[in-house]
């Protein structure tokens, strides 16, 4: 989603109204929201804003849906292998960026099912037995 905050009747006004067209031409799916300034007042701008913002949520939500059903898993099966796997629970865990998913939960949904799927699965971290060398004395 793009807002666009620009002064109401000025030059660079009209260069954004190019701008805008451009950018929906080429990202059809796009939410694009010019808002101008002085033109309108705060109310019907603030519900401008509010109305494109359930849109940008109902297009995730339908997103997240979408690549939920296309990995065959259940929710609750990614939910039980991520708490399996404390590392995918950290805040600055690296979730790959794929093409075509603009969501961070629909990325994350995707990323967790190729690990599930994945012959080279997070190892999981006994907790029972600490770490012994081999060979070490005591």
């Amino acid at each position: 989603m793009v807002l666009a905050l620009k002064p109401f009747g000025c030059m660079p006004s009209a260069q954004s109204d190019g701008v805008q067209s451009a950018v929906i031409n080429r990202f059809r799916d796009m939410i694009f929201l010019p808002i101008e300034t002085s033109g309108e007042g705060e109310v019907n701008a603030h519900s401008r804003v509010q109305m494109a913002l359930g849109e940008a949520k109902a297009k995730a939500r339908a997103e997240f849906e979408n690549v939920l059903k296309s990995t065959g898993k259940r929710l609750d099966d990614i939910r039980d292998y991520v708490a399996g796997h404390p590392e995918l629970r950290r805040p600055f865990y690296h979730v790959p960026h794929r093409p075509g998913i603009a969501g961070t939960a629909a990325q994350f949904v995707a990323h967790v099912s190729d690990l599930m799927e994945s012959k080279h699965r997070f190892w999981h971290r006994s907790r029972s037995a600490p770490f012994v060398q081999s060979g070490a004395t005591a």
